[in-house]
């Protein structure tokens, strides 16, 4: 059994239409610094496109499931996911809830199915993205942490050279 095209085409333009819409949001949030003005509203957006970009690519296993039968097959699906995911740790990790948000709902549903299905191997498959989840959360953490305490140190540095400045001026 082969995937259907429109299928494929229907998830391809889908996961192209969100993206779209998740830059076309930064950058007019960015560009008319909305952020400033109306924070939480600029905040909950961008964490709702998240979280719908982390179930859409979820998604795929599950649209793609009755098609596939190969561990292959699943196989390249959950290393396209772990990889999304892991990349997006560069992106999304200063704010944590933003990376849950994206990483969740994509692994969750996956490791329920698995577990629900009270087979080995699916239950070993599930226990090993857990562990890989896992990892990812504490690897996200540990990556905000040295981002918030490199901006804090970033600002204390400008600080100090306002402070300097100010101070030769008043010795000039």
């Amino acid at each position: 059994k082969h995937v259907p095209i429109a299928l494929i085409t229907k998830w391809f333009a889908g996961m192209t239409l969100l993206s779209c819409i998740r830059w076309l949001n930064s950058r007019f949030v960015i560009k008319k610094e909305s952020y400033k003005n109306n924070p939480r509203r600029s905040l909950a957006v961008f964490l709702f496109l998240t979280l719908c970009m982390g179930m859409a690519w979820g998604s795929c296993y599950f649209i793609f499931f009755n098609y596939i039968h190969g561990t292959d097959e699943r196989s390249i699906i959950l290393l396209v996911l772990g990889g999304m995911s892991a990349g997006a740790i560069a992106s999304l990790s200063i704010y944590l809830p933003a990376y849950f948000l994206y990483v969740l709902p994509m692994f969750l549903p996956i490791i329920t199915y698995n577990f629900y299905l009270g087979q080995s191997d699916a239950s070993i498959l599930a226990t090993m993205i857990s562990l890989f989840v896992l990892m990812l959360l504490v690897t996200a953490k540990i990556n905000s942490q040295l981002l918030k305490k490199s901006l804090k140190l970033t600002k204390e540095k400008v600080n100090l050279i306002r402070k300097l400045e100010q101070t030769n001026e008043k010795l000039e």
